[in-house]
């Protein structure tokens, strides 16, 4: 997590993209600085975001075409979500099958990447997601009932 003081403005963020400042585009923004790992809408919620789920979805993804949030599927059918700012360089995830949990992995060169996927010329490359499924640190210990495999 970044410190307060090294934090994006979401006031800020949304006027670099041309965006209006509304109340919900700034909370959703505040509450996803504040997350120290990407959060899914049902954690939003519990937050105590004072809007609808209909509202949050549509705030969420007008900010994620606009690039400021970065959003993340998971083979349980729940997406995750997080801030994409430059205190958040692109990573990749793991996602828990077993605990539905997700954890940020170190950051990747572009270096990196470019040596593991080769895009076509013809093809356009437009977003990058890389995830790894399967199960946590604490879900795979040995008193765990690895449930859901």
């Amino acid at each position: 997590m970044v410190p307060a003081d090294e934090q994006c403005d979401p006031t800020e963020l949304l006027r670099e993209k041309g965006l209006s400042r509304t109340v919900s585009r700034i909370a959703v923004l505040e509450a996803l600085i504040r997350a120290a790992a990407p959060v899914a809408v049902n954690d939003l919620v519990s937050e105590g975001l004072k809007m609808d789920r209909v509202t949050i979805y549509r705030t969420l993804n007008t900010l994620r075409k606009k690039k400021l949030v970065r959003e993340i599927p998971t083979t349980s059918g729940t997406n995750y979500y997080e801030i994409a700012c430059r205190h958040n360089p692109f990573h990749p995830h793991f996602y828990c099958t077993s605990c539905r949990s997700m954890t940020c992995l170190p950051p990747l060169s572009m270096e990196s990447v470019n040596r593991w996927i080769t895009v076509p010329e013809a093809f356009s490359f437009k977003n990058l997601v890389i995830s790894l499924t399967g199960l946590c640190e604490r879900c795979n210990g040995p008193c765990s009932s690895r449930r859901k495999e």
